[in-house]
């Protein structure tokens, strides 16, 4: 009697090992991957900017800024001429492109994202796909 038992042990035994084994490999390949960590995507945006493009395509990257873009721009087109200055607690201002600088005749450079005054300096917005940039040579009080 003894054997029967120890035959019935090991085969129940057997029995939950299998289906043990069997639900865990079940759970591991049932569950869909995990997505690899991305780096950032690849998108492309509109820029107009007063005399220099006018719906230019340009291609940005999920992380890049309005200024990054710009700064990229500058370094591959001579015509856009950006220049900057940094002001300590604002960030940085986008001082002159082409042919025109702030303060010429009480106009200053002032970017609109889908038509609307960007919220906050080109140095920390970064456009989504499809947005238009616009760059805009006014007078504030005249176009706010």
């Amino acid at each position: 009697m003894n054997t029967n038992k120890v035959i019935k042990v090991v085969g129940m035994a057997a029995v939950i090992l299998a289906l043990v084994t069997g639900l865990s490999l079940y759970i591991n390949f049932s569950q869909p991957p995990e997505p690899a960590a991305q780096g950032p995507q690849s998108y492309v945006v509109v820029l107009t900017i007063d005399s220099v493009y006018a719906d230019k395509q340009v291609a940005v990257s999920s992380d890049e800024t309005v200024l990054r873009m710009l700064e990229r721009l500058d370094d591959a087109d001579s015509s856009l001429q950006l220049t900057t200055k940094e002001f300590a607690g604002l960030g940085i201002l986008v001082e002159g492109m082409g042919a025109y600088q702030n303060g010429t005749d009480g106009k200053y450079w002032q970017y609109f994202i889908n038509g609307t005054l960007a919220p906050v300096g080109a140095d920390q917005y970064v456009p989504a796909a499809g947005d238009r940039v616009e760059w805009r040579f006014i007078v504030p009080e005249t176009q706010l």
